[in-house]
């Protein structure tokens, strides 16, 4: 292991902390745009078949999956501490 100085040794901690610090911030950009994917969903999912029409939810699972993905994520970023903005 290389000896280092005390001052290499504070650049190394602060380039760390910036770049945790920059992880964060793109993980709440991330969040945040998560969340306005899924509150901003305003389909309206359900069986219209007897209106003559389809059952919207058999044609959409593969979206209806990846917007159920979507809340599960946003539940573990909530979890870690990366809750939604107030944009």
């Amino acid at each position: 292991m290389a000896n280092h100085t005390p001052e290499q040794i504070r650049d190394i901690l602060a380039l760390y902390e910036w770049t945790r610090a920059k992880d964060a911030e793109l993980i709440q950009q991330l969040v945040n745009a998560l969340h306005w994917y899924v509150e901003e969903d305003d389909v309206r999912e359900g069986d219209f078949s007897a209106e003559g029409g389809t059952n919207w939810d058999e044609e959409n699972a593969p979206w209806i999956e990846g917007r159920n993905e979507a809340i599960s994520i946003l539940d573990a970023a909530a979890a870690a501490g990366f809750k939604p903005s107030e944009e």
